[in-house]
């Protein structure tokens, strides 16, 4: 992406449109977490004007890059973000409805693509999860298509809970093992936790960990937008997938909770928006962003349409692959009706097969199921496969002819980690 001619200072400023919003949507909920889009303004700020590759107008362009909010919780950050460039499902109404029932804007971020929602996130952990099943993705149909075709990135915005659940140890080292050059983690490495300062409940070097399960790494001030774009055209060099640790304060802005737990999920007063407005010399009245501001966070929109013009114009001068792109789309859509009717066939046919199986005795539960797979999954069968240890064991591996294996080392195959990277692997490019 060419970068635009903002300053850091209009950085700064388009970081505290989306602070001032996410407060006072928090204000008018009377709930919600303000921490997270306080402190993560400046990262959100640095990664949609300068890197992200996204068309607000075309929420659906298969070659956007992803971007996914993992740290659900702090969901204003990502709906002030998508508000601001224009995405219209998240007009300013949205916004002021945050976590009404029925609204585009929830607690936490559910999947909605016309709103710029890659995945439902919330549970710790899940979010990270998805995105490397989003860069798998990627992988696999560049490989098919080519750079002309697919070629973007995957962002997960992800904070210290995530990282110390027991999905990240499989997804980080997943990831590493696998070289995913095309997905960047950008941490917001504030130290709190809702319980008070990490070192109470984690003494682990993440930077170390990341490093060690063959990440590329770096350190930046998660205040200064300048520097972390310029660390994510720098990840992009890398063949690695990247972690990019952005030092920041949780609560930015407001006096009485800034780098305190309370600013993980407590309540935040119109008392405390004043205090931000003054401190950080915001004279805007709630739900109102000035002009320029606004001009600067749409451009951002405008320099993705035009990407996603070119995109089209080069799938239909590149014909032959364009035909392989579509072709591939029916393929995709009619494997998915037949696994729904493989699905039902086998289910009206397991008593019966089971039946059989089990007569002929001295055969293990293991062993039927994995037998029933190799009877089937030949019907149906795909381009990418994974299972768990009942299907990799040697003696009820099921043998699915032309269908390479290929192993992971390491307990990189465990379920939860397993079933959140194949959830969007399934189905991002909709």
């Amino acid at each position: 992406m060419s970068q635009t001619t903002e300053t850091t200072t209009d950085m700064k400023a388009m970081a505290n449109a989306i602070r001032f919003l996410s407060m006072d949507a928090i204000v008018q909920a009377n709930d919600g977490h303000p921490g997270t889009p306080l402190g993560g303004a400046d990262i959100a700020t640095a990664l949609f004007s300068r890197q992200l590759k996204f068309d607000p107008n075309a929420p659906r362009w298969p070659d956007r890059d992803r971007f996914v909010h993992s740290a659900g919780h702090g969901s204003m950050l990502i709906y002030s973000a998508l508000h601001l460039c224009g995405y219209e499902a998240l007009n300013i109404d949205q916004i002021r409805n945050f976590r009404v029932l029925g609204s585009n804007t929830p607690g936490h971020p559910e999947y909605h693509m016309d709103s710029g929602i890659e995945t439902t996130t919330g549970p710790l952990g899940q979010g990270i999860g998805n995105a490397v099943g989003m860069a798998i993705a990627e992988r696999v149909l560049n490989n098919r298509f080519g750079d002309e075709i697919v070629d973007h990135y995957t962002y997960a915005y992800t904070g210290d809970g995530c990282l110390m659940e027991g999905i990240a140890a499989e997804i980080i080292a997943l990831a590493g093992h696998l070289r995913l050059g095309k997905l960047i983690f950008l941490w917001d490495d504030n130290r709190m936790t809702d319980d008070g300062v990490i070192e109470q409940a984690v003494s682990e070097d993440q930077v170390t960990r990341f490093t060690n399960n063959g990440w590329h790494v770096q350190r930046v001030d998660g205040h200064d937008p300048e520097a972390i774009a310029k660390a994510i055209e720098v990840a992009k060099q890398d063949d690695r997938p990247s972690m990019i640790a952005c030092r920041t304060l949780i609560g930015f802005g407001i006096p009485r909770i800034q780098d305190d737990r309370a600013a993980h999920g407590g309540r935040i007063t119109k008392e405390d928006t004043d205090a931000a407005r003054a401190n950080l010399g915001w004279s805007h009245e709630p739900f109102q962003i000035p002009n320029d501001l606004q001009q600067a966070w749409r451009r951002n929109g405008e320099r993705g349409a035009a990407a996603a013009f070119d995109a089209g114009l080069t799938t239909v001068i590149h014909t032959s692959r364009g035909e392989r792109v579509f072709g591939d789309t029916r393929e995709r859509l009619a494997f998915g009706e037949q696994i729904s009717a493989f699905l039902v066939d086998v289910v009206r046919g397991l008593p019966c097969e089971l039946g059989f199986l089990v007569s002929k005795g001295g055969i293990t539960s293991n062993e039927i199921l994995s037998r029933g797979l190799e009877l089937h999954t030949a019907r149906v069968l795909g381009q990418v496969m994974a299972g768990c240890s009942v299907v990799r064991c040697p003696d009820t591996h099921p043998r699915f002819p032309g269908m390479p294996v290929v192993i992971f080392p390491g307990n990189v195959g465990a379920d939860n980690g397993l079933v959140e990277v194949l959830a969007r692997m399934s189905g991002p490019y909709h």
